[in-house]
């Protein structure tokens, strides 16, 4: 999985002249000024506020940060790093982009400073610890993070007289609660509502009691009973019961009238009764006092499962700050920044000692959010997008999602897609393993751990 990244540093090295061009101003006199590469949400400014006192409250008030979203690209954030000017701090989503950029070496392995100083993995919820990390040792703090739920529009269920959706329940109660929001136009020509959008098929796998790889990642198992069944699923929610679009019903909708361009505007107009998102929908519901949302749980085949959502922060090995740096990794376990991460509606605090508390449960300034406690629960049962060390995460998941986009499609039937993306990706494993050094390097070291030290 390294080869993309690791042949690429010769480029990277060869074009870090350009880096030059972008190099930050000098800090202001007495200053050590950290540039964080994130989104330009209005939460960080209150972020980088808070920040500042922590600082102050740790005598280091010579601290200042600033933001950079105009460079968050992976390519510019490796690029810039190995020329020697990248930024000081850097964002990443999923756990494909940590891997990569540690490939790229760099990422600054942050575990012993955070063991000592009270942020390392085992503060974090049990599904996020692999996610910030590489070969067990930590390489980011993850900033939020959120497990998927539905989104229901009240509006649309009064409306439709469909009772709400109370506490646990199956894959068939929800497609008949689905199946009730749905409805088709007058005319016969298209549908006036759907009952869901949104449900992907990696939470479809998951449920059914399916995986993406064998345990020790030598193998994708996607061809699996259990992942077929829960691929089935997926398609039958657009083309058996008709309660989601299809790529090309979605795309309909969004060239007609009235309709918004995108699935939240569709939500919010009363054409979709339940939506999978994960609490980062919550600042946008927030700009409309009127609308009337209720939050359900995922429904469930075989297994409970969601998908976990979430986002962290690196250090740049390369970085000139790398105290002040480390730091900040520090405040991003912090009361103050995680308060502001459940109160600001930006997902759920990484940390569950920050989460599970009363405020949270219940924030009288939005009396109208009354199902907090459902997120934390939720987190029970998330689950990251699985990965093989023997494989780039992104050619992986562009193969699964080529299938899946062609099951969307209705081109492809279920199985034969999970077939294919099965065959496909074993065929990668093994190329890998026969022709890369590196990939092959580690595949006879976790042999040799596996075997204790028998020849594989």
């Amino acid at each position: 999985m390294r080869t993309f990244f690791i042949s690429a540093i010769i480029l990277f090295t060869a074009l870090s002249f350009i880096a030059q061009w972008r190099k930050p101003q000098s800090s202001p006199a007495g200053k050590t000024m950290l540039t964080w590469v994130t989104d330009d949400n209005p939460a960080r400014r209150e972020q980088m506020a808070l920040f500042r006192e922590f600082c102050v409250a740790k005598g280091r008030p010579d601290i200042d940060i600033k933001l950079d979203p105009t460079n968050a690209g992976m390519d510019k954030v490796v690029v810039q790093s190995v020329g020697g000017v990248g930024p000081d701090l850097f964002d990443m989503y999923e756990r494909g982009q940590l891997v990569s950029y540690h490939d790229a070496g760099i990422l600054e392995d942050l575990t012993d400073t955070a063991n000592r100083r009270g942020f390392g993995l085992d503060i974090l919820w049990p599904a996020l610890r692999d996610a910030a990390t590489v070969d067990g040792r930590q390489y980011s703090m993850p900033t939020n993070c959120a497990s998927t739920a539905l989104f229901y529009n009240k509006d649309l269920f009064d409306k439709l007289g469909v009772p709400y959706p109370k506490g646990d329940w199956t894959w068939d109660e929800f497609v008949e609660t689905a199946k009730r929001l749905t409805r088709r136009k007058a005319d016969g020509r298209g549908y006036e509502s759907y009952g869901v959008m949104g449900y992907g098929i990696e939470e479809c796998i998951w449920q059914a009691g399916g995986r993406f790889f064998s345990d020790d990642g030598t193998k994708c198992v996607l061809d699996s009973p259990e992942a077929v069944a829960g691929a089935r699923f997926y398609h039958d929610l657009q083309y058996r019961h008709h309660v989601m679009p299809t790529a090309a019903e979605e795309s309909a909708m969004s060239s007609a009238g009235g309709w918004g361009t995108g699935s939240l505007n569709y939500f919010m107009g009363g054409h979709i009764g339940m939506i999978v998102s994960g609490r980062f929908a919550v600042i946008q519901w927030r700009k409309y006092p009127n609308l009337r949302i209720g939050v359900a749980p995922m429904p469930h085949g075989r297994e409970h499962a969601n998908r976990l959502l979430w986002r962290s922060t690196g250090v740049n090995v390369r970085g000139k700050n790398k105290d002040a740096s480390m730091l900040f990794a520090e405040f991003l376990a912090s009361e103050p920044y995680n308060r502001n991460i459940n109160s600001g509606g930006d997902g759920l605090s990484a940390i569950p000692r920050y989460a599970d508390t009363p405020e949270f449960r219940f924030d009288p300034r939005f009396p109208n959010e009354t199902d907090n406690a459902l997120w934390i629960e939720q987190m029970k049962h998330s689950k990251g997008l699985e990965m093989t060390p023997y494989a780039s995460p992104f050619i992986t998941q562009t193969i699964t999602d080529g299938q899946r986009d062609l099951i969307r499609s209705g081109k492809v039937d279920p199985e034969t897609a999970m077939k294919t993306a099965a065959r496909k990706i074993n065929a990668l494993i093994q190329r890998n393993i026969e022709r890369d050094p590196v990939v092959r390097e580690r595949y006879l070291a976790d042999r040799a751990v596996k075997t204790g030290g028998a020849n594989p």
